[in-house]
This record gives structure tokens, C-alpha cells and sequence, in this order.
């Protein structure tokens, strides 16, 4: 019986390992209006954006996602739908040292801890939950409940070499997921 409860603590903790720890590869190209569901179109639509909207697909290992990325007064737009037209998520661009000091020193000393050196290379405000109440808090700006995060690119130093990694944390500091960004090599060519 115990040697039961040994492997199925093993395997809860190799699990959450693999959840926390995944590596990022995507593909992103641009697409056209034509192919955009008319879900993501007409939501976009309705943030009434002065400059152009590009539509871009986003394959990673898992999904396809489409994206709408613009820029604004308030910073560059990132929009993302599933393959439906469903929205994920909405994230702005802002600067590290915007996030409110407590977050920031979290996730500073997560970062520190784990890694020999980094450098913050982008900063994301990831907005989630209910699509009206996130254009309606962004657009006019009403106090709504949704769902804020940081999305952090960085690269960093550790024992395997020098990587980018993107980690999201919650509004309060705490990590959410972890992922290594692996590129794709496009400069070896095969025969």
C-alpha cells in the first residue's frame, strides 16, 4: 500500500512539473479578414480602433489560435481567439516597472532565485474572462470582474546555457506557467 501512495505522489508531482514547465513553439502568420470568424471581427469591431487591425494564426503544439494586433494610444493590442472565434485573452504592452511594486518584487524574486542572470525582454497585461465586461473596463473604463496577469518574456542564464522563457503570473505574483521558447531551425536545411 505504500509503495502505491509513492508512485501516485510521484507521479502528481511529475505532472505538475510538465504543467509548469512546457516548452513554447509557434508558428505565426498573417491572414487575411476573410479568413477570420465573424465572432473575432465583429468584437474587435466593436473597440472602435483608430489604426489598422492585422490578423495573424498562431500554431503552437497544442492549438491554433488567430490573433488581432494593433496599436493605441494605451500601447500595442494583442487580441486572441480560438480557431471559433471565442476570445482567450486581450494583452497590452506596458513597461516592467509599471506593475504595482508587491507584484513586481515577486516576481523579481522568483526570477533571482531561479536564474544566475535575466534580462526582462517584454511585459504583458493579460486581461481574461467575460469578453464584454473586458471591452467595456478597456473602452469606457467601467470597473468590472476580470481577470488580470503578467505575461513576461525573458532571457536568462542558468546551468543548460542562455534561454528565453515566458513565464504568466497571477495579479498577486504567483506563477502560473512557465514555458521555454524554442525556435524553429529554419537554417539547416535537410536534403
Amino acid at each position: 500500500m505504500k509503495s502505491r501512495r509513492y508512485y501516485y505522489l510521484i507521479f502528481l508531482l511529475l505532472n505538475t512539473y510538465i504543467l509548469l514547465s512546457q516548452d513554447k513553439l509557434e508558428k505565426e502568420y498573417r491572414l487575411n479578414e476573410q479568413q477570420i470568424p465573424k465572432k473575432a471581427l465583429d468584437y474587435v469591431a466593436s473597440f472602435n480602433f483608430v489604426n489598422k487591425i492585422k490578423w495573424f494564426a498562431e500554431e503552437s503544439l497544442t492549438a491554433m489560435t488567430i490573433e488581432a494586433k494593433t496599436k493605441t494610444k494605451k500601447g500595442l493590442y494583442s487580441i486572441e481567439f480560438d480557431k471559433n472565434g471565442a476570445l482567450e485573452d486581450l494583452e497590452i504592452d506596458i513597461d516592467f516597472k509599471s506593475i504595482p511594486a508587491p507584484v513586481k518584487l515577486q516576481i523579481i524574486d522568483h526570477l533571482t532565485s531561479n536564474y544566475k542572470r535575466h534580462r526582462i525582454k517584454k511585459t504583458q497585461l493579460q486581461y481574461s474572462g467575460n469578453p464584454e465586461d473586458i471591452r467595456d473596463y478597456l473602452v469606457l473604463s467601467k470597473e468590472k470582474s476580470i481577470i488580470k496577469k503578467y505575461e513576461i518574456v525573458i532571457k536568462a542564464k542558468n546551468e543548460s546555457g542562455v534561454h528565453l522563457y515566458e513565464f504568466l503570473f497571477s495579479h498577486t505574483g504567483d506563477l502560473e506557467r512557465k514555458s521555454k521558447i524554442i525556435f524553429r531551425n529554419s537554417d539547416n536545411l535537410e536534403y
